[in-house]
């Protein structure tokens, strides 16, 4: 299974190309004349990266959890500790990982940050 990695797609003026960031991890990127090209570039760089990485023995870091990762993982969790966690209501998570209705920013941050705190990952 390959992790998914935040991609963050803008505009660029200066390159006339929409640019692809994925954020964690350094310097991945990638461009394209739509949003779509650049997409498909940066998941063909994210690849590559990891690969580069893998070869030369650097640590990759972990893909931000989604809520696809939380559903997989949901028989296995405490769902009420990690609704307090990312500042949901119990009720408010059950829904969202039964639609698949995404995390915010905001909401994997602070999942990510408890899940480091104790040394775990969703992947």
């Amino acid at each position: 299974m390959t992790p998914h990695y935040t991609i963050n797609i803008e505009w660029s003026d200066e390159d006339a190309s929409f640019i692809a960031t994925v954020p964690q991890l350094p310097g991945c990127m990638a461009d394209g004349p739509t949003e779509e090209a650049a997409l498909a570039e940066a998941k063909r760089a994210i690849q590559d990266w990891l690969e580069t990485a893998r070869a030369i023995n650097r640590p990759i870091p972990l893909p931000p959890p989604t809520i696809e990762s939380l559903a997989r993982a949901s028989a296995l969790l405490n769902k009420s500790a990690i609704a307090r966690l990312i500042g949901l209501e119990q009720r408010t998570l059950n829904a969202r990982i039964k639609n698949r209705t995404p995390l915010t920013p905001k909401e994997a941050e602070r999942l990510q940050s408890a899940l480091q705190d104790n040394n775990l990952a969703l992947i």
